[in-house]
């Protein structure tokens, strides 16, 4: 072992770029391997290694440098020594990988598209992991001439340079590194928003997308149902492939819809656009955060933060916007409206339930007590909670009800018999066991007040959610079919049953409620209303928009069926996918 030194010798510098170079492949043979896991066409192979090894190098060169220079140091010097002895360095190398493992694990299965600023950083301190790895466990190196270490830098530049250039000229490559792997993906990310390099020369904006959809005054309303109360069901993260035992008993009389779309990938965004009957483009969401003691503190955008550690993190919401919504519509119309909070970001002052009469927030308002989960979830019965606010209403007005059950949104807890151990999928089907019985149970409970015969339901979900599908898990990064298709049941007393095929999307709800009351608006709407169809009769086909703005990504699908287009307005990169042929969309046509 060389006695330690001062000075900056050729030899750690050597060491620092050779310790980078293998990091950097290692890595980059990490995200090669999931893109070909995720059946992702990977015939371009020579340039993903190439421009993955490039993006790793820019985090490797400075850490292996740095590394290699501290154990030029007294103390690092003592490190290398002690871990010279054979023991030592195996024990060294067995704890070291399993370390790595574990960050790889979280950043590319657990957390897989989610949370920017925590990828970020499970990507540094995995870079930092494996540089310090390799300086400090790999043999000494004779010291290489000055030029010899200048030309081995050059040509790594080089090949850095080499590898970003084709990244950013080929978009299905561009796409592949962005939505599958998570190393490159988010030096990708970096360099975009450091340098605006990997965005279009002309960004794609919302006009070619959604430009012809644009809000338009609704027609006069038919009013075949007026009078009638309506309640609004919302289940969180139901995917459209699962059954539960109440979309029979809702749509023994009414529609149920076999492709419906949320406008969005996520919660706030897609109620939002539900409850205005707009795109979520078209709204005004403020990025805010809570306090402990519930108070909404907007802030920049320059500093929205996912954080999925926190107990309340940044969010945006529509505090500021003023879009009339149904709620607001048929209070005015004399409808008593209330709902049960089911989440921080429900209460009134957030701006989705801005325009209800009553807002049943004791349990959160309780602050910190043992009705939130640590997201602030309500973990009470909400159906308790719903009877309770029935029981109490005012009997000569209708009432319009909405109550959103929060239980299948991950952390995902075991119910019955189902273990709390259990896999993740297993626990998210044990949740909607719960919430279909949940929702039997309101049923019942309206039935034995006679309000069930008198009432219009809709249920529907407000976004998918993902098991792998594509990659990752939970929701709010695609548009794919498991995230924005959701399963919607309309339920019109004495209405012959009907299944239609679509595609619809959850903005015509507004417009179709309002229709079957009798509601006039003069508030111009995306939506339009469903109500001929319950009449037997047949609507034009029409696009249907889902976007998806959340986690750094700027997505947004359109789908004339059967075919789908999707683009990121980020990078500019697009999909197209036929659902009939296609379902489970792993044949992208664009390419």
């Amino acid at each position: 072992m060389p006695a330690a030194t001062e000075h900056w010798t050729p030899a750690p510098v050597a060491r620092g770029l050779t310790t980078s170079v293998l990091g950097s492949l290692g890595l980059a043979a990490l995200d090669l391997a999931v893109l070909a896991h995720h059946e992702v066409e990977v015939s371009l192979w020579p340039p993903i290694f190439g421009a993955c090894a490039a993006l790793c190098w820019v985090g490797t060169l400075p850490l292996g440098v740095l590394g290699a220079w501290l154990c030029g140091k007294p103390a690092g010097a003592r490190l290398v020594q002690a871990l010279a002895r054979p023991h030592a360095r195996v024990v060294a190398w067995v704890l070291g990988s399993a370390v790595a493992l574990g960050l790889l694990a979280l950043n590319t299965l657990f957390f897989a598209r989610l949370y920017l600023s925590l990828h970020l950083l499970l990507t540094l301190a995995l870079l930092v992991w494996v540089s310090a790895l390799l300086v400090l466990l790999l043999p000494q190196w004779r010291a290489p001439s000055r030029f010899a270490i200048l030309a081995f830098f050059s040509l790594w530049l080089v090949g850095g340079a080499w590898g970003v250039t084709l990244i950013a000229t080929r978009p299905p490559l561009r796409h592949s590194a962005l939505d599958q792997t998570t190393t490159t993906a988010h030096a990708l990310l970096v360099l975009r928003t450091l340098t605006g390099a990997l965005r279009p020369e002309q960004p794609v904006g919302a006009d070619p997308i959604v430009g012809d959809l644009a809000p338009q005054q609704l027609p006069r309303p038919r009013g075949d149902h007026a009078g009638k109360h309506f309640l609004l069901l919302t289940v969180d993260a139901l995917r459209h492939d699962r059954d539960l035992s109440v979309y029979a008993r809702l749509g023994s009389s009414g529609l149920r819809f076999a492709h419906a779309y949320a406008p969005s990938c996520w919660t706030l965004h897609s109620m939002g656009a539900t409850l205005t009957s707009r795109l979520p483009s078209q709204l005004h969401f403020t990025p805010t955060s809570v306090t402990p003691d519930l108070r909404f503190i907007e802030r920049s955008a320059r500093v929205l933060i996912e954080n999925p550690l926190a107990k309340r993190g940044i969010t945006p919401t529509p505090i500021r916007d003023e879009t009339p919504t149904l709620t607001g519509l048929l209070r005015a119309a004399g409808y008593q409206t209330f709902t049960v909070a089911p989440y921080v970001f429900y209460l009134p002052e957030a701006g989705l339930t801005r325009e209800f009469e009553v807002v049943d927030a004791d349990v959160i308002r309780a602050g910190g007590g043992t009705g939130l989960d640590g997201m602030g979830q309500v973990t009470l019965s909400l159906t308790d909670r719903a009877l309770s606010l029935l029981d109490g209403r005012d009997e000569a007005r209708p009432f319009f009800l909405w109550l959103h059950y929060m239980e299948p949104h991950a952390p995902y807890e075991a119910h019955g018999d189902v273990a709390a151990n259990a896999p993740a999928e297993v626990r998210y089907d044990s949740e909607l066991r719960h919430v279909d019985g949940e929702i039997g149970r309101l049923l019942d409970g309206m039935q034995q007040r006679g309000l069930l015969a008198q009432s219009i339901i809709a249920l529907h979900a407000d976004h998918g959610e993902e098991f792998g599908d594509h990659g990752g898990a939970f929701h709010g990064t695609t548009v794919y079919e498991e995230i924005i298709r959701v399963p919607f049941v309309l339920h019109v007393p004495a209405v012959k049953a009907r299944s239609e095929p679509g595609p619809v999307s959850l903005i015509d709800l507004a417009p179709t409620v309002l229709d079957l009351l009798g509601v006039a608006s003069s508030t111009p709407m995306v939506g339009r209303s469903l109500a001929p169809l319950l009449r037997g009769e047949s609507l034009e086909p029409r696009p249907v928009v889902a976007e998806c703005q959340r986690f750094g990504r700027d997505k947004v699908a359109r789908i004339e069926w059967p075919r789908k287009l999707i683009v990121d307005r980020a990078v500019g990169t697009a999909e197209i996918y036929d659902l009939v042929a296609d379902p489970a969309e792993r044949r992208n046509l664009a390419r």
